[in-house]
């Protein structure tokens, strides 16, 4: 599963990330993600602010830190998005922490895939997240976010979405399945 308009691998089920990525590719996401990791909530809530401006189909997932104002327009609730976001960016720290143990990631992942298919998330939704945070990235690291950064962590988010939807495929074949045996 490729991003958008890059070069990016497809990473097939069961794969490594280390047949993916180079320990120089590693070490740099991880030294990057040390800067990050000082301001948690507020990368995270750049990243889903641009999420939502740019996906407007993505915004009915997130109707819990919505609020429709009496013009129809949404609002985000900015309070409740900023505590998700450092939920979410947490647990991308703990993705970048595992880098070296594929088999561990891997499963976090793809649990994580099977808990966000029950609130109605398709596995190709999944990819709306890169250019997000790609200038999440690039507004927090500015001319730090070198070409060979902004390539290691295309990889690094090539994976995690690639395993992340594939959690999302395999919960909505087994839900689908449950519903043809009962």
């Amino acid at each position: 599963m490729g991003c958008a308009g890059s070069k990016s691998v497809t990473i097939a089920p069961g794969k490594q990330l280390y047949l993916y990525m180079s320990e120089e590719e590693i070490k740099l996401v991880q030294e990057s993600w040390e800067v990050l990791k000082d301001d948690l909530e507020e990368v995270g809530f750049l990243v889903f602010q641009r999420l939502l401006c740019m996906h407007d189909e993505v915004k009915k997932l997130f109707h819990m830190f919505l609020t429709q104002e009496s013009s129809g327009e949404y609002v985000i609730d900015e309070g409740k998005l900023r505590a998700h976001s450092r939920i979410v960016m947490e647990a991308l720290g703990a993705a970048v922490e595992c880098l070296d143990d594929s088999d561990q990631l891997s499963l976090i992942l793809i649990s994580a895939g099977h808990r966000h298919a029950n609130y109605d998330v398709q596995s190709n939704m999944v990819m709306h997240m890169w250019p997000a945070v790609k200038g999440a990235l690039a507004d927090k690291l500015g001319c730090g976010l070198t070409k060979e950064l902004k390539r290691a962590w295309e990889h690094v988010f090539d994976f995690i979405a690639s395993k992340f939807a594939e959690g999302v495929v395999v919960c909505k074949k087994n839900s689908s399945n449950a519903r043809h045996i009962a």
